[in-house]
């Protein structure tokens, strides 16, 4: 007996043992399904791995040039970089091609296994295969991807990113960048040794930056831009490599020339001092504005730093910097006191459009303080004077004012002042009116202390006063226009006299030593007689009556005469446009003010500014073309000159592609064409050429370009005269010639009108030449030939075979086979119908339009039990019916035109007979004779009839049937014989006399009338043949309608009744009238009340009565013009003659409604073709176009339909409208019953994304379904993003742009957002 507790013990025992099995069950499946998720993550993963450079994804299908020494790849998948890192997975970096594989680069792992460092070794094409192998599953391939790489020869910027940057946001190489004072650096190459015999260095502007012609140790020099070149001919060789690496040094600047640049300074200059940069100019290269730039800005008062002037020829009334000399490293400083911010750059490295004008450095600047003259004055103001505080203190208006309340009042402290002087507040203006004393007391306003202490020029420790006076004295003197002057003997100059006051009168002139310094009495002209001890005064009287005179004075000095003088430089110069040069005129005596003049030929192409001791001038170039700068003496006319050329160099130049590829077959390509320069009025336009490889390209100097073999070289261009160190370079490949040619199709079947291409391809892949396409026969098919595409267009002209000559320029040979149709556009058969007897056989004639057509005709018929039809067209009837026979035209096996008839076979008469073999007629009455034909569908029922006697007079009635009329009592027998077959049927006629009639009739009116129920009329009644006029009236339905013993008729109800008017002569004629009782019709509504009808064509008009409920809702249709269009009593309209009819529909109940249809009937047009406007039309999808199929001529009448034969990618609408619905090709048909077509291919295109998200540098592919080829890319906005020819997007900068495809003229866009690189 088992125990409770044992139970219990077992079933615990039980249920361990099922809950360990339960877990190694569960424990077994989740492994299972780990495993299984894996593989299918990893299967997942590893169709999409991909090979990434610097987080960009490479595209397989592009070449990426590799510049530098070693380039990282790594592995990527959409997973992420590290879904094979456990050790199972193998990652195998390789080059496949052994001839390129450690020759031109080599690839070995990096600190992992998913890192593949390539190294360069020497210029060509690599592919680099990454492969990712299961070592679990006896290393199956589980994923494999490949990316493409061109070792070009370049020096290698890769080393340090702090001196090697990117120095516009579209560069695509770096740009070493320093100070002058920075340490040198080695340059190193992406192959080859940097320090061998076999590299030399050389700079383009030593002033700028030198470089070792062995081993390439850059030392800067001085501030601007240079290009160090690096030419490599390796050991053996014969070819030269030619790379190049901009250098930037960044300006520095200095209160002081020569001592303490710096980066950034704060200076405190008066207006008219000087900076200094570290520029250098030992050589006498480049002008200092073509080796850096410097932008001005200044705050708006509203916390914005404004650009107000710059030296690229934006200018500011508020200041000016001006070098001194165009090849001088000091700048004069002239402008408004103020607060003012300079930022040097490098030229060439500046960008307005940038966030602190560059990205790649952070600019010099000075934090320069323009001082002012704020000092106590005292100013002597005649009448009418002007005087102006702010400029007085070399201060802005607005400045002033801020700074400044101004308070003015009498010198003895009345403040009244109005009588003396007039002062304009808002201007800071004082207008002198009256003599007197006045005091302006300048107090600085608060808040604006610490601004007046800066532009004051004040140390801290120093005290602002609290105010400024100005004393203004107005006088009521005569004044000269000079007050003192320096001349030499022999000189003469002319004095005037200001009259500011109220006074006039005569003026005389007097000298203190005439000896010295005569004077004209009356004009005032005096002239230097000897050289002064002192100073001889010349005094101007006026005598302004009642015995007030008025004084003024000028005191003069005379120096020896100026007997010759030189300039320096004296010399014909040459400048650029900007430029300014400083010419002194060196004269033997000392004296204070030179008597000279300069003069500038031609103020266009050069300006004079002369100095007030008329002792030196500053010539400034403004415009291309020579002049002549002459300095002559006003005292004896001696003169100097010397020519200056203004010379307007190209300062920038650009190829139209970085790249190009040319044909070798075409010998030579006038470079010149692809080069753009700047700017278009430059005056040193000579161009200097180089190729880096002579046995690929030779250009003469004109920069024709010939082709000497197959292969890549570096084609440089810049002008002769360089002072800006501009160069341009294009990578010229030159495509060889083919050993042959393969040509896509060697026999060609087309139709006259259609256009059919031939690829070619040539063998080596990467050849090219030129091919003439010649046929042998004349006007059957023309060729023309895209040589960039490699496409032959056979275009048919006219039916017929021919053969087509191929040859290449290298005298390569092939011959294409072309056979030419006419297909048809039409086909007509004749008859148009055909009926026959069974077993008899008709020839349908078949006629081609056009009349030329090679087609062949199909013939079918569609019943044939009842007729046959052979490979000839003819037709042969088997059994009584009816069917069609159809004709089709075939060119080849594409189906044309088809037409189609009917036939109708009949059998033969087997039989014939009467409905009764005897007929009685009386005499003038007629009988009609029916046989019955045996079968009934006989095919010929003709029959001929003949009388025994003339009792009877016999007519045919049609064919078969016979009219008998009596002609007198008796009997004839009637006999009628069948044409077919000659059967014969027999009648015996028997003729009664004519019948005696009643001499009395009734004949009533009307004899029909419909009636409103409540309403009535009257019917009359006429009685002939009796003396008795009465009649009788009945009604044969009283509970309708009641008639009076008079005639009157009254309407009780809906319904019918006869009102019968009966002969009260006892004789019985009567005569009745029906009348229906009915509800009226008010109003009648038509279908279509205008329109357009065909002669023979018919129309259905429907009328609809109005209430529903109407007793008699029929209607009768009439025609006014029977000649133009009949009418049915159904409303069928038959057009039968041109004009304007009117068919009319009028109620049947008396009630007089109607309503009526205009209808134009005009002859039908016949369509004599179909035009097709376009034949091949390229759509957007979801967009709308019309198929251009129309019927010719326009104002056929033939109707047309359209339909598609792909309508999941394009349908069309009765009126030849196509809607796009999906990416892919449709073609559109018009069709007409006449058997008329045409037809258009439709290619709907659409792009594979609408819209992307990049950020910089990221790639993404795109591509136009349905098509490959003759798609043109190009971006809204390169800065955001550039894309290639082939529609890869690269992203530049962070924003949103718009990406085109433009196919056959239809332009697709997709959304391209740029975002911030994290």
């Amino acid at each position: 007996m088992i125990q409770k507790g044992m139970v219990i013990d077992m079933r615990e025992q039980i249920k361990k043992k099922f809950k360990k099995r339960r877990y190694a069950v569960l424990l077994s499946l989740m492994a299972g399904v780990l495993l299984f998720l894996l593989r299918g993550q990893f299967s997942h993963a590893a169709d999409q791995i991909f090979i990434k450079f610097n987080e960009a994804k490479l595209d397989p299908a592009v070449t990426y040039d590799m510049t530098t020494s070693t380039m990282q790849l790594m592995l990527g998948t959409p997973e992420g970089d590290h879904v094979y890192d456990d050790v199972r997975y193998k990652v195998e970096w390789t080059i496949e091609d052994t001839a390129a594989r450690d020759v031109i680069a080599s690839i070995s792992p990096g600190t992992s296994k998913n890192i593949g460092i390539v190294k360069a070794l020497s210029p060509g094409d690599v592919t680099v295969t990454l492969t990712v192998k299961d070592s679990m599953d006896g290393d199956a391939v589980l994923g494999s991807t490949t990316c493409n790489i061109r070792v070009v020869f370049s020096i290698d910027t890769s080393t340090d990113d702090s001196i090697y940057k990117f120095v516009h946001e579209n560069d695509t190489a770096r740009s070493l960048v320093m100070y002058s004072n920075s340490a040198p650096v080695n340059l190193g190459l992406n192959f080859g040794s940097a320090n061998s015999s076999n590299t030399q260095w050389s700079s383009a502007n030593d002033e700028v930056a030198t470089v070792t012609q062995r081993g390439g140790l850059v030392s800067p020099v001085g501030a601007g831009k240079t290009q160090v070149i690096a030419t490599y001919t390796p050991t053996g060789a014969t070819e030269t490599y030619t790379a190049y690496l901009d250098v930037y040094v960044i300006p520095r600047v200095s209160t002081t020339n020569g001592a303490n640049y710096g980066t950034a300074i704060d200076a405190q200059l008066n207006s008219g001092e000087y900076l200094y940069t570290d520029t250098n100019f030992a050589n006498n290269l480049e002008v200092i504005r073509s080796k850096i730039v410097w932008v001005v800005k200044k705050d708006d008062d509203q916390g914005n730093s404004k650009i107000i002037a710059d030296s690229l020829g934006k200018d500011s009334d508020l200041i000016s910097i001006t070098p001194t000399a165009s090849r001088s490293n000091e700048l004069r400083i002239e402008g408004k006191a103020g607060e003012y911010d300079l930022y040097f750059y490098t030229y060439g490295s500046y960008d307005e459009n940038v966030d602190n004008g560059t990205t790649a450095y952070t600019p010099t600047v000075v934090h320069l303080t323009i001082k002012s003259d704020i000092q106590d004055k005292t100013e002597i103001l005649s009448i009418g004077d002007v005087y102006r505080f702010a400029e007085s203190y070399n201060m802005t208006l607005e400045d002033f004012n801020e700074c400044f309340s101004v308070d003015i009042k009498m010198a003895q402290g009345a403040p009244d002042y109005s009588e003396y002087a007039d002062f304009d507040n808002m201007k800071a203006e004082l207008t002198a009116k009256n003599v007197g004393n006045l005091v302006a007391t300048l107090t600085v306003r608060s808040g604006r202390e610490a601004y007046v202490r800066r532009i004051l020029g004040l140390a801290e420790s120093e005290t602002l006063p609290a105010a400024f006076t100005t004393r203004i004295d107005i006088t009521d003197n005569i004044q000269l226009n000079r007050t003192s002057m320096s001349i030499v003997v022999g000189q003469k100059e002319q004095l005037s006299v200001k009259l500011n006051s109220i006074y006039s009168g005569s003026i005389t002139w007097e000298s203190s030593d005439p000896n010295y310094v005569s004077v004209d009495r009356l004009t005032g002209l005096i002239e230097g007689k000897k050289v002064t001890t002192q100073d001889v005064v010349i005094t101007a009287t006026l005598d302004a009556g009642n015995g007030l005179y008025k004084t003024a004075t000028c005191t003069v000095k005379v120096e020896a005469t100026v007997s010759g003088f030189t300039l320096n430089p004296g010399t014909d110069q040459q400048m650029l446009v900007g430029d300014h040069l400083t010419v002194v005129a060196n004269i033997k005596q000392t004296v204070t003010v030179a008597p000279l003049r300069w003069i500038s030929s031609n103020t266009s192409v050069f300006t004079v500014e002369q100095a007030s001791d008329g002792k030196s001038a500053i010539l400034t170039a403004v415009g291309g073309g020579r002049a002549t700068l002459t300095v002559y003496s006003t005292v004896n006319n001696e003169y100097k000159s010397f020519e200056v050329t203004v010379r307007i160099p190209i300062n920038e130049i650009s190829f139209s592609a970085a790249q190009m590829q040319l044909e070798l077959y075409k010998s030579g390509y006038n470079m010149k064409d692809e080069v753009k320069w700047g700017p278009t009025n430059a005056t040193d336009t000579a161009l200097t050429w180089a190729s880096s490889d002579t046995s690929v390209v030779e250009l003469d100097k004109d920069g024709y370009m010939k082709f000497k073999g197959a292969g890549t070289a570096l084609v440089s261009v810049y002008p002769t005269y360089n002072p800006y160190n501009v160069m341009a370079s294009c990578l010229v490949t030159i495509i060889g010639t083919p050993d042959s040619m393969t040509i896509s199709q060697m026999d060609v079947t087309m139709n006259v009108g259609e256009a059919v291409p031939l690829l070619v391809d040539f063998n080596p892949k990467n050849t090219a030449t030129g091919i003439t396409w010649t046929p042998n026969d004349d006007g059957i098919v023309t060729v023309t030939y895209d040589e960039e595409r490699r496409i032959a267009t056979l275009t048919g002209k006219a039916p017929g075979t021919t053969n087509i000559n191929v040859v290449t320029t290298e005298g390569l040979i092939s011959n294409v086979k072309v056979s030419v149709k006419q297909p048809s556009t039409a086909l007509n058969l004749t008859p148009k119908d055909v009926t026959l007897k069974t077993g008899d056989s008709v020839n349908l004639k078949a006629t081609f339009t056009p009349a030329n057509s090679t087609d062949t005709i199909v013939w079918k018929c569609y019943d044939p039990r009842v007729a046959t039809v052979d490979t000839n067209g003819r037709v042969t009837g088997v059994k009584a019916g009816s069917t069609f026979v159809q004709a089709t035209a075939y060119n080849g096996k594409v189906a044309g035109p088809t037409t189609v008839i009917m036939v109708t076979v009949q059998d033969g008469v087997k039989g014939v007979s009467l409905d009764s073999s005897e007929k009685t007629v009386r005499v003038d009455s007629s009988v009609t004779l029916i046989p019955i034909f045996n079968p009934a569908s006989a095919f010929n029922k003709a029959m001929t009839w003949k009388a025994s006697n003339s009792n009877v007079k016999i007519e045919a009635v049609g064919i078969s049937n016979l009219k008998v009329t009596g002609v007198k009592s008796g009997t004839t027998m009637v006999t009628g014989t069948t044409t077919d077959g000659g059967f014969s049927v027999s009648c015996l006629i028997t003729i009664l006399p004519k019948q005696k009639e009643n001499d009395t009739k009734v004949t009533v009116s009307p004899k029909t009338k419909y009636l409103a129920k409540g309403k009535s009329f009257y019917v009359t009644a006429t009685v002939t043949g009796s003396s008795n006029k009465k009649v009788k009236w009945t009604s044969s339905k009283k509970s309708v309608a009641t008639v009076t013993s008079g005639g009157k008729v009254k309407a009780k109800k809906l319904g019918t009744t006869y009102i019968k008017a009966t002969a009260k002569d006892g004789s019985g004629a009567y005569a009745r009238c029906k009348v229906r009782v009915v509800r009226k019709v008010k109003k009648i509504k038509l279908n279509r009340y205008s329109g357009r009808l065909l002669v023979g064509s018919t129309l259905k008009l429907k009328a609809t009565v109005l209430p529903k409920n109407a007793t008699i809702k029929s209607v009768k249709w009439t025609t006014n013009k029977k000649s133009i269009a009949t009418v049915s009593s159904t409303g069928r309209v038959l057009g039968t003659g041109e004009g304007i009819v009117k068919i009319k529909a009028s109620a049947k109940d008396g009630s007089g409604k109607s309503a009526t249809c205009i209808l134009h009937v005009v002859e039908p047009i016949e369509a004599t073709g179909i035009t097709v406007a376009n034949s091949q039309i390229t759509v957007a999808k979801g967009k709308i176009a019309q198929s251009g199929i129309t019927l010719n001529p326009v104002n056929s009448t033939t109707k047309i339909k359209y339909h598609s034969d792909n309508p999941r990618v394009a349908t069309v609408n009765k009126y030849g409208k196509i809607k796009t619905k999906r990416a892919g090709e449709a073609t559109i048909y018009g069709t007409t019953s006449t058997g008329l077509y045409g037809y258009c291919d439709v290619l709907v295109v659409d792009l594979n994304r609408k819209a992307v998200t990049l950020r910089p540098y990221d790639t993404e592919q795109l591509h136009v379904n349905e098509i490959s080829t003759g798609v043109t890319w190009y971006s809204r906005d390169i800065n955001i993003a550039t894309v290639s020819s082939t529609g890869l997007v690269t992203g530049r900068k962070r924003g949103i742009t718009t990406i085109y495809a433009v196919v056959n003229g239809v332009k697709l866009g997709c959304r391209v957002n740029v975002t911030k690189l994290k």
